[in-house]
């Protein structure tokens, strides 16, 4: 009995890898699976900024690629095994609910996510700020490249509240020592916000 479940399981695991590994095979003519962006960043003066910033901007990049675990789309093997299955047959059930359809570069609206990524920038101080987008194809899957080039962040020389004898100005000043704007800080349009 025991043996039996193990062929059972590794037969399904075998399946599984196989149908991953030919995630490409189904694809459209012309088309080619999207596996996401890789954005790069120059400019900042601390390699945590840095850091920080390429995680920011690699989040915001859209579409999201198919999802993997151990470097395999399971998902998408899924999908692609029962790809031809009816809407509310059993295999169509099970790869409507496990199953994620592939993610194609014909999805990829590259001046968009530029755009998106510019605007952040911007928004967090680097107004200067210059973004570039390409697309990198391989076989039949491909990638996009942004290059982000920051620059210096601007930060907040002083701050002023204003001086009358209103309800809100008397309000303000009780919470001044709390403000999260202060001297020195970076620019930062959520904060400000």
């Amino acid at each position: 009995m025991k043996t039996a479940r193990t062929l059972i399981a590794i037969s399904t695991a075998g399946c599984f890898f196989l149908a991953g590994c030919s995630g490409t095979r189904h694809l459209p003519a012309g088309d080619k699976l999207y596996t996401g962006a890789r954005v790069s960043v120059t400019g900042t003066e601390t390699t945590r900024e840095k850091k920080v910033l390429q995680e920011d901007l690699q989040g915001l990049t859209r579409p999201k690629p198919n999802t993997k675990f151990l470097g395999i789309p399971i998902k998408l093997g899924i999908y692609n095994l029962f790809r031809k299955s009816k809407e509310g047959s059993f295999f169509g059930k099970i790869r409507d609910k496990n199953g994620e359809p592939p993610v194609l570069l014909s999805q990829l609206d590259l001046a968009h996510n530029t755009l998106v990524l510019q605007n952040h920038l911007e928004n967090k101080g680097y107004f200067r700020a210059k973004v570039t987008g390409d697309t990198v194809v391989r076989r039949k899957k491909a990638r996009a490249t942004y290059a982000a080039e920051a620059g210096p962040q601007y930060k907040i020389a002083s701050v002023h509240f204003p001086d009358d004898s209103s309800v809100l100005v008397q309000t303000i000043r009780q919470y001044m020592d709390k403000s999260l704007l202060l001297p020195g800080k970076p620019f930062d349009i959520d904060v400000i916000t």
